[in-house]
């Protein structure tokens, strides 16, 4: 019985040495680290937001010689082509929040947040599926980098994926003088990626298949044994 055991035990693990991952997965984004030392071809103009609040900054790279430093209010958004309906794709992101600036100086909350956003477009750049807003930064701990990930399934008529980073406020009165000076949390932004999901080449399970097939008729001839 001991000796099957092992048969059993190197089969699978002779199987599971075949199950190898696909090569990984171009990242669909384009200056995803901000390597280039400018921001192109990210984008700051979207509706609503205050461009011209970012740099890239060499002083807290995630990796690399650069990151995206936000030291105000405001977004930065990319489109990344190639999308195909029906696929799994895999977003992965990094951000350092800095400590303090969440109180206006008369101690309210000012309201500020940090966060991710992805959404699909079709072909003539109209949104398609329902937006995915990614957890708040604000939750994680401060001070260090944390990677943020996410798999998504790209729904009928997707054929781009928009990533949009940054901060947004909820509870400004920019009348009331007794909130004082607007402060908001330092943040750096790096190493985005968007890629199709990795999985195990179909070949591989099909080759697991037939070693486990073989070796059926030799558990069955030692277990009447």
């Amino acid at each position: 019985m001991k000796q099957l055991t092992r048969w059993v035990l190197a089969t699978l693990a002779v199987g599971a040495m075949f199950i190898v991952p696909r090569a990984s997965a171009a990242n669909l984004l384009s200056n995803p680290g901000f390597e280039s030392g400018v921001f192109t071809p990210w984008s700051q103009n979207a509706p609503g937001w205050n461009p011209g609040n970012w740099a890239v900054d060499t002083s807290n790279p995630h990796s690399g010689l650069g990151s995206a430093h936000l030291f105000f209010d405001g977004g930065t958004w990319q489109t990344a082509g190639g999308i195909t309906a029906g696929s799994t794709y895999t977003f992965s992101g990094w951000d350092f929040l800095q400590s303090g600036g969440d109180l206006n100086p008369n101690g309210t909350a000012n309201g500020w947040g940090s966060f991710f956003q992805l959404q699909f477009l079709n072909a003539s750049n109209a949104p398609v599926g329902g937006q995915v807003s990614i957890a708040l930064q604000d939750t994680l701990p401060r001070d260090q980098w944390n990677e943020t990930t996410k798999n998504l399934v790209a729904p009928t008529g997707a054929t781009q994926l928009r990533l949009l980073f940054g901060t947004f406020t909820s509870n400004i009165n920019p009348i009331d003088p007794s909130q004082g000076v607007h402060t908001v949390p330092q943040s750096w932004w790096d190493d985005m990626s968007i890629t199709l999901a990795t999985v195990p080449e179909p070949g591989t399970y099909a080759m697991l298949a037939l070693g486990l097939g073989m070796m059926i008729p030799v558990i069955r001839r030692r277990i009447k044994a």
